[in-house]
């Protein structure tokens, strides 16, 4: 009996139909293929263009486009689809191919504050928080630095991934830092990490390497004990 590869068959909600599969070696290298004509077309425009189209180019859609067949869009089309369009041809991709995507299964979680506003964290995988991530961190790129390392790091690394996978009553950069008080801030910092723990694992590595090299800097400066 021959094995038989995964699919899933769904409709967008203007009417394509799609049929997902589960990945082979041809379409791995139509993958491949789709990336790399994204990056090329990237380098051509040297800095012009849409830089979301690009983005949404070879991250989401190269791996999306070719694992599907049917009435598969553009890319232009596809940047034009609903979020909820988006996330439930991922959603048929990922389930498919999870070597692929990550393969993590997480619920949304809402928080309350004491305020009675309240958030709800939602995963960080989908191809809608991917692409706020990806404007909220050029956003933040493109805008004129803080005034203390503290806060540019709260405003190009922290605030981003916190504001991307979040909905509700979201506060603004400068509340979030300036206004709310710590405790609050760090709930709907735990509550984010809950849903998204690899969402500021980079960050957090990054703390550490950088607390591990003062301590060794600082070792190395304290005077040796001579001896008697």
């Amino acid at each position: 009996m021959p094995i038989r590869r995964r699919q899933r068959t769904f409709q967008l909600s203007q009417g394509s139909k799609l049929v997902v599969w589960e990945s082979s070696w041809d379409i791995s290298m139509a993958r491949t293929a789709m990336e790399e004509e994204a990056r090329n077309q990237k380098a051509k425009l040297n800095g012009q263009g849409n830089p979301e189209l690009s983005y949404f180019h070879e991250m989401i859609y190269a791996p999306l486009a070719a694992c599907s067949t049917g009435d598969v869009p553009t890319v232009e089309q596809a940047f034009q689809l609903a979020a909820a369009d988006l996330d439930d041809w991922f959603e048929g991709a990922r389930e498919v191919n999870g070597e692929w995507f990550d393969s993590t299964k997480a619920e949304p979680e809402t928080v309350e504050f004491r305020d009675g506003s309240k958030i709800t964290i939602v995963p960080a995988y989908t191809p809608s928080v991917l692409m706020k991530l990806h404007r909220l961190e050029s956003e933040a790129e493109k805008g004129p630095p803080a005034d203390s390392v503290s806060a540019e790091t709260f405003r190009l690394l922290y605030y981003p991934r916190l504001a991307a996978c979040s909905i509700g009553d979201v506060p603004t950069r400068e509340e979030a830092r300036s206004e709310w008080p710590t405790s609050e801030l760090d709930k709907w910092y735990q509550a984010t990490r809950r849903v998204n723990p690899r969402l500021f694992l980079p960050l957090e590595e990054l703390a550490l390497q950088n607390q591990e090299a003062t301590l060794a800097e600082e070792k190395k400066r304290k005077p040796r004990r001579k001896r008697l």
